[in-house]
C-alpha cells in the first residue's frame, strides 16, 4: 500500500502523551490522511500510542520514529501514523488532484 499524498503545512498541535497525562506542544511539516511529520521539544519511542489535538478535534495517532533535529537542537522530529481519519481531522481536503480533477469531468 503506497503512502497517501502529503501536503505541506505548519500547524499548531497538542499532543497528549501517556493516558493523556502529560501534554506538549507541536506544530506539523507536514499532513496527510494516513500520518503526519510533528516537530516537538520531546523524544517519542517507536509504538508509543498518542492523541493529537487540533483545534476540538481529537485523533489517535502511534509513532513511527522519532529523531533529533540536530546535534544542539532541543527538538525532535516525529512520525506517526493516524489510526483515526485524517480526512477528518485535519478539516482540510487531502484528496489526491488527480482524482479531483478525474471526479469534475463526469
Amino acid at each position: 500500500m503506497g503512502r497517501s499524498p502529503r501536503l505541506n503545512a505548519i500547524l499548531p498541535l497538542k499532543v497528549l502523551v501517556g493516558n493523556e497525562k502529560q501534554i506538549q506542544l507541536a506544530h506539523t511539516v507536514n499532513i496527510s490522511t494516513s500520518g503526519v511529520r510533528v516537530i516537538m521539544p520531546m523524544a517519542l519511542d517507536s509504538g508509543c500510542n498518542v492523541v493529537l489535538e487540533y483545534q476540538k478535534n481529537r485523533a489517535r495517532a502511534v509513532v513511527v520514529w522519532s529523531k533529533p533535529m540536530g546535534k544542539s537542537s532541543r527538538e525532535y522530529e516525529i512520525g506517526m501514523r493516524l489510526l483515526d481519519d485524517g480526512q477528518r481531522f485535519w478539516l482540510v481536503n487531502l484528496a489526491p488532484k488527480a482524482r479531483l480533477l478525474s471526479h469534475n469531468a463526469i
